[in-house]
């Protein structure tokens, strides 16, 4: 484990055992099960209707706190479906790893 370059004159990759402080991981993380709070799906949600509608709503010169009222109402909408979507998928790759 020296700072020496490899025989072939190249770094050793950043995964490599060569590394100072590579440890190497014991086991993979499980996979989570359940989806993330609605909270955050929310918030998510929020933040990309409001991105999605910010530029035509100033175009109108709508104001600021329209928008984000606007985005909100989007990520209030739109929680659920992804909530729901993202449950699926978690569901779907338990499939596939079992």
């Amino acid at each position: 484990m020296s700072d020496a370059p490899t025989p072939n004159g190249s770094e050793p990759s950043p995964a490599s055992p060569d590394v100072p402080g590579y440890v190497p991981a014991e086991q993979p993380r499980p996979l989570r099960t359940e989806p993330r709070s609605w909270l955050l799906h929310v918030l998510v949600d929020g933040l990309v209707g409001f991105c999605a509608t910010a530029l035509i709503l100033a175009f109108f010169g709508i104001p600021l706190w329209v928008m984000i009222l606007v985005g909100w109402t989007i990520g209030f909408v739109a929680a659920p479906f992804t909530r729901r979507l993202e449950a699926a998928q978690l569901a779907e790759r338990r499939r596939e790893a079992s």
